[in-house]
């Protein structure tokens, strides 16, 4: 977003330029990893304005692995760790002890009370396509998922990219699946709190995955936005959980570990673990 926003001229002044070539080199990587497999096929579509299929699912992948669930995973991990060790008053679950094979039920209870994705975005009326009419855009949208990129126009010489409209004209709408982890009628009466649930409990209330967003009547489920990454990212973190022992960590300056579930800038503040036999020692 950053580089879109910024001339190509200013890249190296605010070191956008290294961290776009480092991610490019990872892109490719993934490409060249993707080619076997899918290559024939994605060689069938035209993905404009990227200059090929292979190269937008690798740019995709890394995303959902770097950016998404890369995110996302190590956050609820902090956030797990946060309850553990929080002795400030925002914590909900001062003191908290997973109970003995209750790891997967407390990776899934942190991702319920501080779910790393608030929102599921999705546009009810696409943004107008840069140079052309708004009919002609509205006229691009196809069902079943047949629906056209717009037209690529020639790259503008300052900025280093085509003109592009990412919003103007648009209505989107942000399902708000963080909160609908805390709705009282699915979730009881002390939804608000922290308390380990069965996993059939999560499975069949959780949204945290946009389990819905999920319709094999559309482009034969191509469409369908659910996290590809569920089921690794809950074994990820129950494994964890599993791995990771309480008594031999000691947090420092546990009293000022804050926590809030939906804060704008953060669900638990930085803190640092310590071996507890390093605190012996000394």
């Amino acid at each position: 977003t950053l580089g879109q926003v910024l001339p190509g001229s200013l890249y190296g002044l605010f070191g956008v330029q290294g961290i776009a070539y480092e991610r490019d080199v990872m892109v490719k990587k993934y490409e060249e990893l993707l080619l076997p497999r899918f290559g024939d096929r994605l060689k069938k579509f035209d993905c404009t304005p990227s200059p090929s299929c292979s190269l937008q699912l690798a740019s995709g992948i890394f995303d959902a692995l770097y950016a998404a669930g890369g995110l996302s995973v190590p956050g609820a991990i902090a956030s797990g760790l946060g309850v553990i060790y929080s002795e400030h008053t925002t914590n909900p679950a001062k003191g908290f002890t997973i109970p003995p094979g209750k790891e997967a039920e407390f990776f899934w209870e942190s991702l319920r009370y501080f779910p790393p994705v608030y929102g599921v975005p999705y546009w009810t009326t696409r943004p107008t396509c840069h140079g052309i009419a708004p009919g002609d855009t509205i006229a691009r949208e196809l069902p079943y998922g047949q629906s056209e990129a717009c037209p690529r126009l020639p790259v503008n010489t300052q900025t280093g990219f085509s003109p592009v409209n990412q919003w103007q004209g648009g209505a989107r709408v942000v399902l708000d699946v963080g909160k609908a982890g805390w709705d009282e009628h699915r979730w009881g009466v002390n939804a608000s709190k922290f308390v380990l649930r069965p996993q059939a409990e999560y499975e069949r209330n959780s949204l945290n995955f946009a389990d819905m967003a999920v319709d094999a009547k559309v482009a034969g489920g191509k469409n369908n936005r659910v996290c590809p990454a569920k089921q690794l990212s809950l074994a990820m973190g129950a494994v964890f959980f599993q791995v990771f022992k309480k008594e031999d960590w000691i947090a420092h300056s546990a009293q000022d570990i804050k926590m809030d579930p939906f804060g704008p800038f953060f669900q638990v503040t930085e803190f640092d673990l310590r071996a507890a036999t390093l605190e012996v020692e000394e």
